[in-house]
């Protein structure tokens, strides 16, 4: 049994895995961890999900503002998970309060800042799901754009132009014309990254 203070726990593992300078064993175990522990059934997370977000925010938090190779590494491996993460488990779900915090951690770290590949790779996984999700859980994935948006708008806004026509492509192969819910999804994420 874990202690109740996840920081505290997750520091050894956090520790190992930084251990490994080209980071290739750390994202094959994060990719595990992520694999066995952040999936969502019945949108509940699993009971260890907060201690392995825990392990990747101490991870980015530990990542020198210069070492943009160890965060393409560890984001290579979570990033799409994290977000079907946040897509998929219940709007109450602690776990997704912990996400959108190593988000913030994320977005606000100088390597993320300085190194455009990151921003790049951000965006991709952000164009990946709306390939692999936008048609058949609309809703879930904009209530995630939209809550990135506002956490960093410059991630966001950059694929806008692709988000609608991914949009578009959706309403056309449900051949019901301008879908009044995907509409509403697109103004209100138009909405908050206007407020920026």
């Amino acid at each position: 049994s874990f202690s109740s203070n996840a920081k505290l726990v997750a520091r050894p593992y956090a520790t190992l895995l930084q251990a490994d300078i080209d980071g290739e064993l750390a994202q094959f175990v994060l990719q595990l961890l992520v694999t066995q522990f952040l999936v969502v059934q019945r949108r509940r997370a699993g009971q260890h999900a907060g201690l392995v977000i825990t392990i990747m925010q101490q991870l980015i938090e530990s990542t020198g503002k210069e070492q943009e190779e160890q965060l393409l590494t560890l984001l290579r491996g979570v990033h799409i998970p994290l977000l079907e993460h946040v897509m998929f488990v219940d709007e109450v779900d602690l776990s997704r309060n912990q996400v959108f915090a190593l988000y913030k951690v994320l977005v606000s770290h100088d390597a993320y800042k300085r190194s455009q590949t990151v921003r790049d790779m951000c965006s991709n996984h952000l164009r990946s799901l709306a390939e692999k999700h936008l048609a058949h859980c609309t809703y879930f994935y904009f209530q995630m754009l939209i809550s990135l948006a506002e956490l960093a708008p410059d991630l966001v806004a950059p694929i806008m132009t692709f988000i609608r026509e991914q949009a578009e492509q959706v309403e056309i192969k449900r051949g019901a014309g301008e879908d009044v819910g995907i509409r509403k999804c697109l103004q209100r994420l138009q909405k908050v990254l206007s407020r920026v």
